[in-house]
């Protein structure tokens, strides 16, 4: 045996190390990915500075301000931090149900409600802009 091949074995053996250690442990695994595939939103609520909703009858507007989340609109007062975490925890994990095949954009989005938009959601911060809106209810 000469000494060319131990030592390509070792590098050999390095590169697939590093290759695991780097590379593959940050990988998903099938079932994550199909958790996160049914996802709605990919937030992350601590990276949330700002949300505003808006609507016809009232605008409300939430700031994370030097770490506590505050009603900046309509009035100025101090948010109930579990309740502003509940919500984007729960945007966080939101998942659909169904997907609807929209293939006449004017007619589809009619039908479900979604042609003239009742309301919408803005959520802004670290790396973050996310708009999410919803039609109003046919009666």
């Amino acid at each position: 045996m000469n000494f060319r091949t131990p030592l390509l074995l070792a590098c050999l053996c390095l590169g697939v190390g590093a290759f695991i250690f780097f590379g593959e442990r940050h990988w998903q695994s099938t079932t994550d990915r199909q958790i996160r595939a049914k996802r709605l939103f990919d937030i992350v609520p601590d990276q949330v500075n700002r949300i505003t909703i808006r609507h016809p009858q009232e605008d409300v507007r939430l700031e994370k301000v030097k770490g506590k989340w505050w009603l900046k609109e309509p009035i100025q007062y101090p948010a109930d931090e579990e309740e502003v975490k509940s919500f984007l925890s729960d945007l966080e994990y939101l998942e659909s149900v169904e997907v609807f095949p929209v293939k006449n954009p004017e007619k589809d989005l009619e039908r479900y409600g979604l042609k003239n938009l009742g309301s919408y959601c803005v959520l802004t911060g670290e790396r973050i802009k996310l708009s999410c809106a919803w039609g109003m209810r046919r009666r």
